[in-house]
C-alpha cells in the first residue's frame, strides 16, 4: 500500500490530487449534544429508560420502543408520547445517515434493518452494511 501512494505522489501534484475529488461530495458533519441529557432521559416513560444494546439483543421484542425512537430520531412520530419529541434529530437536511448497531449477530442487524425501513416509509432507503456485503 505505501508503495501505491508513494507511486502517485510521484505522478500526481497535490493540487491535481486536490482537483480531481472536487465534484465528490462534502460532507457535512453534524455533533450529538446531550445537553440537559440526564433530565430529558429521566422525563421518558419507564420502558424508554434503556440502553441500546439492550433494546438490540432482540429486535422483535423490542420492536414498538425501536419504532418509535426510529420515528423520533427522524422526525416521523406522532405519537402521543411528549417526552420522545426531543429526540428530533431534523435541524438541518440530512441527505445519508449512518447508524451503528450493536446488534447480538446478523440476524438481529437484518431486523433492525427491516423495523428501520418500516418505520421510516418509503421516503427513506435504508441499507445493511456489514461483511457480508461486497
Amino acid at each position: 500500500m505505501e508503495r501505491i501512494i508513494e507511486r502517485l505522489k510521484e505522478k500526481y501534484t497535490l493540487s491535481q490530487t486536490i482537483d480531481s475529488v472536487k465534484n465528490i461530495v462534502k460532507p457535512r458533519f453534524m455533533r450529538l449534544s446531550l445537553e440537559n441529557a440526564v433530565e430529558k432521559f429521566n422525563r421518558l416513560p419507564e420502558e424508554y429508560r434503556t440502553d441500546w444494546s439492550k433494546l438490540l439483543m432482540d429486535v422483535d421484542k423490542s420492536r414498538g420502543v425501536l419504532s418509535n425512537l426510529v420515528k423520533c430520531l427522524f422526525g416521523e412520530y406522532n405519537g402521543d408520547m411528549i417526552g420522545l419529541y426531543d429526540l428530533d434529530m431534523t435541524l438541518s437536511e440530512k441527505k445519508v445517515t449512518m447508524i451503528f448497531a450493536n446488534t447480538k449477530d446478523k440476524n438481529q442487524q437484518r431486523k433492525f434493518v427491516e423495523l428501520i425501513q418500516e418505520s421510516l416509509g418509503s421516503k427513506y432507503l435504508v441499507k445493511i452494511v456489514n461483511g457480508d456485503n461486497k
